[in-house]
């Protein structure tokens, strides 16, 4: 977790990338991969959020996230009972 904090400082996220053996760059032959795109999102530039500003903002992206996930679930496969879990 350290490690991967460190690396927020320099605009880099820490990933993990699981796949293809010797090339974990690339998916699995096996792997059925689906992209969906939303509709864009515009948030402020807020030099010091303050924790509300962050859950506001936090809150409308989960919301929007969440919306693409039931529009196109059953596109993907999974059943209408399906929901999309964020933690």
């Amino acid at each position: 977790l350290n490690f991967g904090l460190w690396l927020n400082q320099f605009g880099t996220p820490a990933v993990v990338i699981f796949g293809f053996p010797f090339v974990p760059i690339l998916p699995r032959p096996q792997a059925k991969l689906q992209t969906f795109v939303g509709k864009a999102l515009e948030f402020p530039k807020i030099p010091e959020p303050s924790q509300e500003d962050v859950s506001k903002w936090h809150k409308v992206y989960i919301e929007a996230l969440t919306e693409l996930f039931e529009r196109h679930k059953k596109e993907a496969g999974l059943p209408e009972s399906k929901r999309l879990e964020v933690w």
